[in-house]
């Protein structure tokens, strides 16, 4: 009897939900780190699933397994991802295999270009019959965002189509949004990624940000920041250009953006021309106005694309920076994620529906994940929004989601609430009595108060370890009277 009671299967190896590009490459980094036949609970244990439930981790395992990435080995025989193996239960091994470690040989900033391959590849019954209907339904029409709508147009049950929609085809570059609120397939860039005839073809050349020749030197930096379409509208690339020789140099410096992220910008591709003197330096921008578009969480970062540098009859030719493309209120908690971390609170990032944003300790002393967040190490539970306002509601909400967390899924042991909002709504500070009689103890403090702590951290070296905690474990509202109370004033 499975979970629920007995279910037809929804495909020969159906897709799990949940899935995400970024965690997929996690994992695997962690079964060739570990270089021998594991279990799914050692993987799940190592990195941040947490709880014992281990549906999340064993159907990364099985995505993995079934691109090839990995083998399965049950007893002493390796077996091959078929559709009644897919569905055995049991507790099987699994290692890296040699498509695997090709996949790892790759730069990180280069993997979802294999990846994509990969997609494209299992596009038949055999290997990936969801993701076949899928393609097929795409092929036809447009395919509603909605995944209620959208498991009605392909046939696909509404998690696995979630999951390939927004966890594969979305961030792998071959869904495009609509006005129309539906997903468009980009046919040509399907055709460009199965034109490849291996894994090896698909991936761009490794090229270095960092060129030269006898009379230039050209760098632009490794990354760029996190970047969310919908609320941003531009990206900048910088460049600094060395002329190395005692004349003057008339270049073009062009960017051209790989397609994976080719709609994702007004233009692909932009040339800027600039005059260096005899042994000048000039710093340089490119700016990339991007298409204001929401997208989903399952982006990961990936090469932008590559530059080029032409002038006489010579050219130089790098790597663009990397880009992470994700949305605005994730974009939100990697920038509070960072926040608490620069004032000594380096925290535990969860972001999922049924889990806390984060979680902040004093001290974590237990090497396990799982028993650490199980154990009486103390645990406050972090909650953020996006949103210009903290409205009561949220607050309300998060109380109460504490009994969620501490009771389920996770089974966190934690002792209390950390609120952090942009601004406040008017009508908290006169509810806040009520809420500390009716919930457990927690605290509200704003971006704006986090970023007045670190000021006072950087001007004050003596502020302590425990200070800090004492202001982020007050009853209530944190306002400048009260870390001014605990970190004295900032000049």
């Amino acid at each position: 009897m499975t979970k629920g009671g007995a279910r037809t299967a929804s495909a020969s190896k159906a897709v799990a939900k949940g899935m995400g590009i970024g965690t997929f490459f996690n994992v695997l980094e962690e079964i060739s780190r570990l270089d021998n036949w594991v279990s799914v609970d050692t993987v799940m244990s190592n990195l941040n699933f947490g709880g014992s439930r281990n549906e999340t981790c064993r159907s990364y395992f099985k995505e993995l397994w079934r691109y090839g990435l990995i083998e399965r080995i049950e007893g002493k025989k390796i077996i091959k991802c078929t559709p009644i193996n897919w569905k055995k239960g049991g507790r099987p091994l699994y290692r890296i295999s040699p498509n695997g470690k090709e996949l790892l040989s790759f730069p990180d900033k280069h993997r979802v270009f294999a990846l994509a391959w990969l997609i494209v590849k299992a596009d038949n019954k055999n290997d990936f019959e969801q993701l076949n209907k899928a393609f097929n339904a795409f092929r036809k029409k447009e395919v509603p965002l909605s995944m209620f709508e959208a498991t009605k147009v392909t046939g696909v049950v509404r998690d696995s189509i979630k999951a390939i929609m927004y966890g594969w085809l979305e961030p792998l570059g071959f869904l495009d949004r609509t006005k129309n609120s539906t997903f468009k397939l980009r046919q040509e860039y399907y055709k460009y990624v199965n034109s490849f005839r291996s894994i090896k073809d698909a991936a761009p050349s490794n090229l270095s940000t960092e060129v030269s020749n006898d009379e230039i030197d050209i760098i632009t930096i490794p990354s760029l920041d996190p970047v969310a379409p919908e609320v941003e509208k531009e990206i900048i690339i910088p460049f600094t250009i060395k002329n190395n020789s005692n004349r003057t140099l008339k270049i073009a410096l062009s960017c051209n953006v790989y397609p994976l992220f080719i709609d994702r910008f007004k233009a692909g591709d932009i040339t800027e021309y600039v005059e260096l003197q005899s042994f000048e330096e000039k710093k340089v921008s490119i700016i990339l106005a991007l298409e204001e578009k929401a997208i989903s969480e399952s982006f990961k970062s990936a090469e932008l694309g590559f530059f080029k540098v032409s002038y006489d009859s010579q050219k130089i030719v790098g790597a663009l920076p990397t880009l992470f493309l994700t949305t605005k209120s994730h974009l939100h908690e990697i920038n509070v994620a960072k926040l608490l971390s620069e004032i000594g609170y380096r925290p535990i990032t969860l972001t999922k529906s049924d889990r806390p944003d984060m979680i902040i300790f004093p001290s974590k002393k237990e090497k396990d994940l799982e028993r650490f967040l199980h154990n009486k190490e103390l645990k406050i539970l972090v909650e953020t929004t996006s949103a210009e306002r903290l409205s009561l509601q949220k607050i309300e909400d998060d109380l109460e989601n504490f009994k969620e967390h501490t009771t389920k899924v996770l089974r966190i042991n934690a002792r209390r609430t950390l609120i952090i909002g942009n601004s406040l709504a008017g009508n908290i500070e006169v509810n806040i009595g009520r809420l500390l009689k009716k919930y457990h103890p927690f605290t509200i403090i704003t971006v704006d108060h986090l970023n007045y702590i670190r000021k006072k951290i950087k001007e004050r070296a003596g502020n302590s370890h425990s200070k800090i905690y004492s202001i982020l474990t007050y009853d209530g509202i944190v306002d400048r009277a009260i870390i001014d109370k605990n970190l004295g004033t900032v000049s």
